[in-house]
Parts: C-alpha cells; structure tokens; sequence
C-alpha cells in the first residue's frame, strides 16, 4: 500500500510564504522549509516538485490572497472606487505591514533575483522573474477590470488601462514607503487622495 501524504496546502503555503518573505528565495534553506511547512525533504519535493515550484506556489497563493481580498471589497462596497479604496486600506494597514515588514513579494523577489548572473550570462532565475512579472500584470489586469466596471456605470470616464497602470504603480510604491516609514495615517491620506484624484475625472 502506498505511503499517502498527508497535509494542509493551505497552511503549507501560508508558512512557506512567510519564510521566503522574510530570508528571500536565495536566502531560504530547504532545511528551513521542512522546519516552516513541518514536512521532510522527500514529502516536501514530491509534492511540489522543486524549491523553485514551491516558490512559483506561494507567489500565486500570493497573488490569489490579494485578487480574492480585491473582489470581496468591491462586491459589498457601494461603487467600484469605494471597494478599491477599502482594499488599498485593507492591504496597506499597519497590521498588514506589521505583519509581513516587507515589500510586495512579487517587487521583492524580482528585485533579489534579477542580478542573478551566471558565468555563461544567463539569469538561471530567469522563469521565476517571469512568473513574478506575470503575475504583477494579473493584478493590474483586475484593476483595469474593475475601472472598466467602474466607466459602465458611469463613475468615471477616464481609461481604464491607464488608470489601472496608476493604481498598480501606487499600490506598489505606497506598500514601500509604509514599510519604511511606519505612517497609517499618511498612507490613509494618500489613498484618499489617489481615489479622489480618480473620481474627479468624472467631474
């Protein structure tokens, strides 16, 4: 009978996470994955094949975790402007911060590895940045999705391929400076005006 492994993915992928946002991918040992996820070498591969594809896992729970918050904000707010602002001030609360202390996973792992050169002159990363990247564009994707909901009611008249460019640079630089700077309320009041900036074009 053959061996059946048991676990929880969820939790699997929660812990895995947290130990690659703080140490990185590079910095991450796979002795401190089996210590995170509590499962040994041969469970730990056979289930996701590489650290790499480990990897490539939490930044998609990652980005799953933020689309999921995204859509649970706009589907009780009473517009789609009020859904987003209650996501960026979900997102960029000091609890948030606090707890993570880091940047954006996907920021923070392009920026670890895009350096990474061999002898040869090749990133041997190369397909994790690409994933990174890739999933970056999801999430503005969702953005302009939502700016385009947002352009059939009648909220705003602007582009929505545009504005969702500005709100993803936002997001990202905002997530930053509240790690550095440790300022709730001006974070808050830079999201105010970020959504404000936005619903003027209405006007």
């Amino acid at each position: 009978m053959s061996n059946v492994i048991k676990f929880d993915p969820i939790e699997v992928m929660s812990n895995a996470k947290n130990v690659f946002w703080q140490k990185g991918f590079l910095g991450t040992s796979t002795r401190e994955l089996q210590k995170a996820t509590g499962l040994r070498p041969g469970s730990l591969y056979s289930s996701f094949g590489s650290k790499s594809e480990l990897y490539k896992r939490v930044l998609q729970s990652y980005v799953d975790d933020l689309t999921n918050t995204l859509e649970a904000e706009v589907s009780t707010a009473k517009s789609t402007l009020e859904g987003i602002e209650r996501f960026l001030l979900r997102c960029l609360s000091a609890e948030v911060i606090k707890q993570n202390n880091e940047l954006c996973l996907l920021v923070k792992t392009i920026s670890e590895l895009q350096y990474q050169i061999d002898q040869d002159g090749q990133n041997p990363y190369q397909d994790i940045i690409d994933f990174a990247s890739e999933q970056i564009k999801a999430i503005e994707s969702k953005f302009e999705d939502y700016f385009e909901q947002a352009v059939k009611k009648r909220e705003i008249f602007g582009d929505p391929n545009a504005l969702a460019k500005t709100l993803q640079v936002q997001f990202i630089g905002l997530r930053q400076y509240a790690c550095i700077t440790k300022e709730p309320d001006f974070i808050k009041s830079q999201i105010e005006n970020l959504l404000k900036s936005i619903a003027k074009i209405n006007s």
